[in-house]
């Protein structure tokens, strides 16, 4: 699948599509610093759940400032999660984004409610 690193609106528009198609979508989360066998393993366990892998790599902007200058760049770590055959889709929270945010627009925008349950 090309074009798996995506912003917020194209990721809820994307995931929209997907469940409305009756697939099930997998929110999986992490820093992804090094991608490792352990990563890989529960990447592949989320990806058995469902039919659509979304991975939220986490930015730098939510490290503690003194762990930031043991991390890989955002794009490095963008791109080894991109990497894998079995992730669909990538996105980057920085700034104010939270993993909060992105369920509450994806339970929104798919069932009409105001909020998740």
């Amino acid at each position: 699948m090309a074009d798996k690193i995506v912003g917020l609106e194209n990721l809820v528009a994307r995931v929209d599509h997907d469940r409305r198609g009756g697939q099930r979508v997998v929110l999986c989360q992490g820093h992804f610093n090094v991608v490792h066998p352990g990563h890989v393993r529960f990447l592949q366990y989320a990806k058995n759940l469902g039919d659509r892998l979304v991975v939220l790599v986490i930015g730098t902007d939510h490290l503690p400032d003194d762990f930031k200058p043991r991390y890989f760049s955002e794009r490095d770590r963008l791109a080894n999660v991109e990497a894998l055959h079995f992730v669909d889709y990538v996105h980057l929270l920085e700034g104010a984004s939270s993993p909060e945010t992105v369920i509450t627009m994806f339970w929104v925008r798919s069932s009409g409610r105001s909020t998740p349950p």
